[in-house]
């Protein structure tokens, strides 16, 4: 089957099943960013406020603590088929991932990503 055949049973599937592909990807997005920023340990807050969504293009530079956080904007834009980045950018984060933090031993992302097809599953299954 090629490309264009299954786009076009991709399509069908979606009416049939009347599933809103966009509102599908959106909700995962959310779910798993969620995850990660509640997995996140909390010494400033920092850290957990500058998990950032990127559509098509990964975010660059760190968000101030208080300086708000465009990622519920960003989750309502984006569409189903494009590339969606879940970043933090602080020069600290990857120590936290590796389990720096007694408060995330385990990481914060990689746990995230272990549930990600529970939660497409999910998100799927409530709208159909």
């Amino acid at each position: 089957m090629g490309n264009k055949e299954f786009g076009l049973s991709l399509q069908k599937f979606l009416e049939k099943t009347k599933i809103n592909a966009d509102t599908v990807v959106r909700n995962v997005v959310f779910d798993l960013q969620q995850d990660v920023m509640k997995r996140t340990p909390v010494k400033t807050g920092l850290a957990r406020a500058n998990w950032q969504i990127g559509i098509d293009a990964e975010p660059t530079g760190t968000i101030p603590l208080g300086g708000g956080n465009s990622a519920s904007q960003a989750i309502a834009n984006i569409k189903a088929g494009g590339i969606v980045y879940i970043t933090n950018n602080l020069p600290y984060i990857l120590a936290l991932e590796e389990g720096h933090s007694k408060q995330a031993p385990n990481g914060m992302a990689s746990l995230a990503v272990q549930k990600f097809q529970g939660i497409v599953d999910a998100r799927a299954k409530e709208l159909r």
